[in-house]
């Protein structure tokens, strides 16, 4: 994968991050306002929102865990440690070592046979010090890769967690904001994610979901290498292997969502298992994404088409041989992979339309559905899906590289709300708060004083949009203070001590001295 792919596909999940924030600013606006705007369809968003980012911590999470893993085991067989000339490399030079400390002088046959059993244990142990040094570093470097992914995950989200808490605690103003559910006396509780009220009901199953990526990163990578080994043994054909394991996985972990989904999908709360089933379908769904890129079914991006036309081009202007098809290839090409992202441009936007015929308001105007209260988590149509919905709009808007749908996600607000995403879900309701208590020209004060319904409305309105704003302020403040020096610190660590170790190959000679 290419470095500019890389930075297309970071663009495009920050704004729909971006958009995932906003929809919970706006959910927890109506609820704090006492929903008195006069339009209650996107009502339900913010825990759709929620869902969203589950859903794409999970697969950008899995995905990029998956990429270190497959890398990790390319720089092992490149090294080519455990080979057989390396084997006999390593008696080969124990011998010339050895005879290099005999001496001169003639030996009697007595020294010879002691010289020679001292020979045989010597390269025995050479070779035992060899494959040992080797599985430590190895198992060194697959320990580090996994302590940089867990510190990083950590201090990404708990430090700005953890500051928080204590702030809410003991500040009346601040605790007022989360209606007083955490206090000193849940503190602790709180801080070891032994609960988990209000708005921070999120943060636990998302940590301890941290700790699953690594089985489903390693069981899929290693349970793909071990078809390969064992077809390439019988038949010698390691890809058949390989994709019949693949298979497989893929059919077990889509067992397990069907059956956490039928157990846990009407439920929400701080529990790993109520949510598993959603962060799955995230990791199901980066598993197809990197299978696409295996098979070379990635669709070209229109820059990448105008380099193979200006490549395609310039060789026909110099071997000016077989036109006819050079210019079939020129034209037929990039029309072919045109195609193919405006039909996954398409499927993400189809795809937006069904997540908006969720939303209960919706479902029964255009789906026909029984209406369903707001306060039901009963029957809903985007349980049924349990997120899939949220993590095939990411997977196509994937694969349609540089369409529409991406464009619009990928602008600069929704970029830069991506960004600081984490610091407006923690901080937003503090801002809330200010503008009901502090701005008195607005907000439900302003309300109870008024006699116009028309001005009811507008003051509600112009609450909610000062609440974004100030919102948005609030967290990029805390974002520069707390939030992104907590990163720059795992960034450090993860550089100072838990950078891989570098596979090269011992020295025999002074091991020996």
């Amino acid at each position: 994968m290419s470095q500019n792919q890389k930075i297309f596909h970071a663009v495009f999940l920050d704004g729909i991050r971006g958009v995932a924030a906003l929809c919970v600013i706006y959910e927890h606006s109506q609820r704090f306002y006492n929903q008195s705007l006069p339009f209650t369809t996107f009502n339900y968003v913010g825990y759709l929102g929620v869902r969203c980012f589950f859903v794409l911590s999970a697969f950008l999470l899995t995905f990029r865990s998956m990429l270190d893993w497959e890398r990790y085991h390319e720089n092992i067989e490149d090294e080519k440690y455990i080979d057989t000339n390396a084997r006999n490399r390593c008696v080969f030079e124990s011998k010339i070592d050895l005879e290099a400390d005999l001496p001169d002088v003639p030996l009697l046959s007595k020294m010879t046979e002691i010289s020679s059993k001292k020979t045989n244990y010597i390269i025995f142990y050479k070779f035992l010090f060899y494959i040992r040094s080797i599985i430590w570093i190895k198992h060194k470097i697959a320990i580090k890769l996994w302590l940089k992914f867990f510190l990083r995950r950590f201090m990404r989200v708990y430090p700005p967690y953890a500051i928080l808490l204590p702030i809410i605690a003991y500040n009346n103003f601040i605790k007022r904001a989360y209606h007083e559910r955490i206090n000193p006396s849940n503190l602790v509780s709180h801080l070891f994610l032994q609960e988990a009220k209000f708005t921070f009901w999120t943060i636990p199953p998302e940590m301890k979901y941290y700790l699953c990526i690594p089985i489903i990163v390693i069981g899929y990578v290693e349970l793909a290498r071990f078809g390969a080994y064992l077809t390439n043994y019988l038949y010698g054909r390691p890809k058949i292997g390989a994709w019949i394991s693949r298979i497989l996985c893929n059919i077990i972990l889509m067992i397990i969502r069907t059956e956490l989904l039928s157990l846990y999908g009407n439920y929400h709360n701080r529990y790993l298992t109520t949510n598993a089933h959603i962060f799955l379908v995230g990791s199901i769904c980066s598993i197809w994404y990197r299978e696409i890129i295996r098979l070379g079914l990635l669709p070209m991006s229109s820059k990448e088409e105008k380099v193979l036309v200006n490549k395609s081009n310039n060789l026909n202007e110099i071997t000016h041989t077989n036109l006819n098809f050079m210019k079939l290839i020129i034209y037929k090409l990039p029309i072919y992979h045109q195609l193919i992202r405006s039909f996954f441009d398409l499927g993400c936007y189809i795809t937006l339309f069904i997540i908006f015929c969720t939303f209960p308001h919706l479902s029964e105007k255009i789906l026909g559905m029984p209406h369903v209260r707001y306060e039901s988590y009963e029957v809903k149509l985007e349980n049924s899906f349990g997120g899939f919905l949220y993590a095939i709009l990411i997977l196509l808007g994937l694969l349609s590289r540089d369409g529409s749908f991406i464009n619009a996600c990928s602008c600069n607000f929704l970029r830069f709300c991506g960004r600081i995403s984490f610091s407006i879900y923690l901080l937003h309701l503090i801002a809330m708060t200010f503008v009901n208590e502090y701005l008195t020209w607005t907000g439900i004060n302003s309300v109870e004083k008024e006699l116009d319904e028309r001005e009811k409305v507008n003051n509600i309105l112009d609450a909610v949009i000062i609440s974004f704003f100030l919102s948005i302020i609030l967290s990029l403040l805390y974002h520069i203070l707390v939030e992104k020096p907590s990163m720059n610190l795992a960034n450090y660590i993860a550089k100072r001590w838990l950078n891989e170790v570098k596979l090269t190959k011992p020295d025999y000679k002074a091991n020996h001295e």
